[in-house]
């Protein structure tokens, strides 16, 4: 989704997470926005919450904080799981073709940068631990769907194998006894 406005936005901060955007009412031309995002300050603008101009990355399902496209794929990814997925698999994660981390393009987005949290308290260390875990976890859930849909293919390439092996060998068996069948007959005629 993007923001297209024909006037020069005023950047406020409201707080230490959220940045938001000033647009004068008259100028308002806004693609993608619900209801829920417009918060009027003053009687003169509009205040739009840019969080809904967010990418989704194509492994964890999340808003990426820093997205990056796959030429490979054409897929927005969130650049530090798609370079762990790369150095440990040298692969795109949708189709499977050769990637390298040299490859990955930087999407320029008009969304405002999330300050850094302070150092001096550990929650910020809880929460980029758990980050970290999270990503770890969406990884692995990734991978063991795309193993589980090969798996399901091979499968079902296997059991239509099977299948058609076992009519195989009924039809043979068959045309077996009926020619075992035909000599006995033939046989029985000539003596």
């Amino acid at each position: 989704m993007a923001v297209i406005v024909p006037v020069k936005p005023i950047w406020t901060r409201v707080d230490s997470y959220t940045s938001t955007c000033k647009i004068p009412l008259q100028n308002r031309t806004l693609a993608g926005f619900e209801h829920r995002d417009l918060q009027p300050t003053t009687s003169n603008y509009h205040h739009y919450n840019t969080a809904s101009t967010t990418m989704i990355c194509s492994i964890s399902g999340e808003p990426a904080q820093e997205p990056v496209l796959s030429p490979k794929s054409g897929h927005i990814f969130e650049r530090r799981l798609i370079e762990t997925y790369v150095q440990e698999n040298g692969k795109d994660p949708i189709n499977g073709e050769d990637l390298m981390v040299e490859d990955l393009l930087e999407v320029n987005t008009n969304t405002p940068t999330r300050p850094k949290p302070p150092q001096y308290t550990s929650i910020p260390s809880l929460l980029q631990a758990f980050q970290n875990e999270w990503d770890a976890t969406a990884q692995e859930v990734f991978s063991l769907r795309q193993q589980l849909q090969e798996t399901k293919t091979e499968l079902s390439t296997a059991l239509y194998k099977q299948d058609a092996a076992v009519r195989v060998v009924a039809r043979l068996t068959k045309e077996r006894d009926e020619a075992r069948k035909a000599l006995a007959e033939l046989s029985a005629n000539l003596e």
